[in-house]
């Protein structure tokens, strides 16, 4: 994973002012997924079936895109 920085200039010097971490894998994209799911379950945000339903988009979601990526390797997107 790659962090991304943002920096102000100011007065006293130059400050770090935010981040952007950037997904480079599937797997990382899932994990994140997983986790945020997680984190709304716990929070009481996204309860029983409603979790269910967001842990199986996000693996869904992650299925689709390693099938894109393994079609991009092989050939071109949308066929003849």
């Amino acid at each position: 994973m790659c962090t991304e920085k943002w920096y102000a200039v100011t007065e006293s010097g130059t400050d770090v002012v935010g981040t952007n971490e950037t997904i480079e894998t599937i797997d990382e994209l899932n994990t994140n997924l997983a986790s945020l799911i997680d984190d709304l379950s716990g929070a009481g945000v996204v309860t029983g079936d409603d979790a269910t339903e967001f842990r199986y988009r996000a693996d869904m979601l992650a299925a689709e895109l390693t099938a894109c990526v393994e079609h991009a390797d092989t050939g071109p997107l949308g066929g003849d």
